[in-house]
């Protein structure tokens, strides 16, 4: 019972991170952190009371754990004072000299690299959860239906909204991005991130209902009374939206990464032991989405826009170079830019567009490195279990295709730095790792198949 309690608390924490902006205001992030630490906090004693269901062992998280666990204590460090003067941001001098002995750090904004740490520490808690309860099929299967309702829901509210003519946001009057469809998010591309990633949970959850059955087969039709239809009305309702963003980068990562996500499963169905011919075939899609949306993102800025966006990149490394090793301080972007805005930007630029960049910036190159290969290290399981021929392949494929999405996007926007859309990505590559863990450990456990045939002994002839 407990467990049945602590899932249901989960996957309302999920489907209502996207209800407030996205969650991205301070009040609505940490928010959200409380009630994902609670459930943390909370998961033993759940766990206690189902003693037939073990938890997943900390041995196997122990690499993405100690990855995730040191940037968050460095961006925590960043924001402590009274390190050592070389460690120190030289503007804290600079700027404020009667400062100088009492609180200079390595941040500068303290109170942004408090709120980044707890926001990777929030994604960290979603993921660990979602790695718990998805050592269960049918729970991980629910965890992404359940996204892909949602997504469905959200979609409806903002076709509604945006045809409707309402031009609001949860009945606040929209300030930016009146033209496009943003649901209850405020950016249009964030929320077609987040359109995407329901778009491949509701792909997922047709395939899965329909893999028994083939076009031909008369029990396909059943599915029209069934549960299947809602994932169809959720997919169609995603990519109706999608388009009326109008963010074209958005919606051609959305695209590239279903391909991705009918591409894995393939692999998955033609599994070979050969590693190197099936992560080279995975790349060409990932490689070429990437392009075509970096071409995409591009076209549709203006001239003025496209400007901008290559001073800010120009920029944001040079502030990688100025301090490669310490950064400037988890969340210090928009601050840096302040104090450095050329005259000849037309706008002032809260985040670089561009997340891997501005990660660098911020933590420094070694923190970004780590936190980038924790994510890295869990897709690899994904993709390594799709390869072996998981049997657990449509949640597996699921969780490379929204990790490509979000990877490729973050090439041109920050989407990944928006509470709602990064929780919904944890979510499901939480669900993807346990469910390739048990697949990878029922082969290792699978007796060996016989690859030799008993030959008869043919008669040796008398020699005369």
């Amino acid at each position: 019972m407990g467990r049945t309690v602590h899932f249901w608390c989960y996957i309302a924490v999920l489907i209502l991170a996207p209800l407030p902006l996205g969650s991205n205001r301070p009040a609505f992030w940490t928010l959200l952190a409380i009630l994902t630490g609670l459930l943390c906090l909370a998961w033993p004693l759940a766990a206690s009371r189902d003693p037939a269901r073990v938890s997943e062992p900390f041995g196997r998280l122990a690499a993405p754990l100690l990855l995730v666990s040191a940037v968050c204590g460095w961006a925590l460090i960043q924001a402590v004072p009274g390190l050592p003067e070389v460690w120190t941001h030289p503007l804290w001098t600079a700027v404020r000299p009667e400062l100088a002995d009492v609180s200079p750090r390595v941040a500068i904004d303290a109170d942004a690299a408090r709120d980044g740490a707890m926001r990777l520490l929030l994604y960290a808690g979603i993921a660990y959860l979602a790695l718990q309860h998805g050592r269960s099929s049918r729970r991980a299967h629910r965890i992404c239906d359940a996204i892909a309702l949602s997504g469905g829901a959200y979609a409806l509210y903002g076709l509604w909204s945006h045809f409707s003519g309402a031009q609001t946001i949860l009945g606040m009057a929209k300030w930016a991005y009146e033209d496009s469809l943003t649901s209850t998010f405020v950016n249009r591309n964030s929320y077609a991130a987040f359109a995407g990633l329901g778009l491949l949970c509701a792909f997922s959850a047709c395939w899965r209902r329909l893999e028994a059955t083939t076009p031909t087969d008369p029990r396909i039709l059943l599915h029209l009374r069934r549960p299947t239809m809602l994932y169809v009305a959720a997919a169609l309702l995603i990519c109706a939206a999608l388009p009326a963003t109008a963010s074209r980068a958005g919606t051609a990562a959305s695209l590239v990464a279903v391909v991705i996500l009918v591409l894995a499963g393939w692999c998955a169905i033609r599994a070979r032991r050969r590693l190197v011919p099936w992560l080279a075939l995975g790349a060409v899609p990932l490689l070429a989405g990437g392009a075509l949306v970096w071409i995409l993102a591009w076209s549709e800025t203006g001239a003025s826009m496209a400007s901008d966006r290559l001073l800010v990149y120009g920029m944001t490394l040079d502030f990688v170079s100025q301090r490669p090793w310490l950064g400037h301080g988890l969340g210090s972007f928009p601050a840096l830019f302040r104090m450095h805005r050329p005259l000849e930007a037309a706008q002032v630029w809260t985040e670089a567009h561009n997340s891997y960049l501005e990660l660098a910036s911020d933590l420094g190159l070694p923190a970004a490195i780590a936190l980038i290969a924790a994510v890295l290290w869990l897709t690899v399981i994904c993709v390594l279990a799709l390869i072996r021929g998981s049997s657990e392949r449509e949640t597996t494929a699921l969780a490379v295709a929204a990790t490509a999405l979000i990877a490729i996007h973050a090439l041109v926007d920050f989407s990944a730095q928006i509470p709602a859309v990064t929780v919904t990505w944890m979510a499901i590559l939480g669900c993807g790792v346990a469910r390739a863990w048990r697949a990878l450990d029922a082969r290792s456990t699978a007796p060996p198949e016989r690859t030799s045939r008993l030959r008869r002994r043919r008669p040796t002839e008398g020699v005369a």
